[in-house]
């Protein structure tokens, strides 16, 4: 959803700016407002002069991902069941990025002209918060199929209360070049603009 012209980023844009310019060392711009919902959420250039842009979104619940979480509550047998199994959770966020949901995100990101295209993922709610948490505390060895046009994905993992507003984020990142690697951020809650 595009921002009214002047208006700051959402909160959940704030804090995937804030997060992915700590970790690649760039300030990402606000590129949406006033612009509609066609437009990518922000962008930024590096000194290289190689432009990237960022989307963000939570999506719809993730329901394979619920259906599991769900099933090994009840004590059934699940594809979770005992060690996870790290290779099929990234078959279940590869599910994930190719639900129709997700393709007018994906467009915006193809529509671009950039030389990368980062997707920040928050969860919706326990069972995909499940998904990402898991693969912050045991990445994964085997490759992710990205879907077309997307170089990086991020994944909201946890965020933990530091002194006072500060918040300490985990992310796992997800690089058709580098692979998985997890990182750490700090962002002030204090920056973030005020709900309407």
């Amino acid at each position: 959803m595009g921002n009214p012209h002047g208006k700051p980023p959402r909160s959940d844009e704030a804090i995937a700016f804030a997060v992915v310019g700590q970790v690649l060392g760039i300030s990402v711009e606000h590129a949406d407002a006033g612009s509609g919902d066609g437009m990518v959420d922000g962008l930024w250039t590096y000194p290289d002069g190689r432009r990237a842009a960022l989307e963000v979104t939570a999506g719809e619940a993730s329901k394979e991902i619920g259906a599991e979480v769900r099933a090994r509550r009840r004590g059934e047998t699940t594809h979770h069941s005992g060690s996870v199994n790290l290779n099929k959770l990234v078959e279940l966020l590869s599910k994930r990025l190719a639900e129709p949901w997700m393709e007018p995100n994906l467009n915006k990101l193809r529509a671009v002209n950039a030389a990368e295209t980062h997707l920040y993922l928050w969860g919706r709610g326990k069972d995909d918060d499940f998904l990402y948490s898991t693969l912050a505390d045991a990445l994964p060895s085997t490759p992710m199929a990205l879907p077309a046009g997307l170089t990086d994905l991020w994944l909201d993992a946890y965020v933990f209360r530091g002194e006072g507003t500060l918040r300490n984020v985990t992310v796992v990142r997800y690089n058709i070049a580098q692979g998985w690697s997890i990182h750490r951020a700090v962002y002030d809650e204090a920056i973030l603009p005020m709900a309407n």
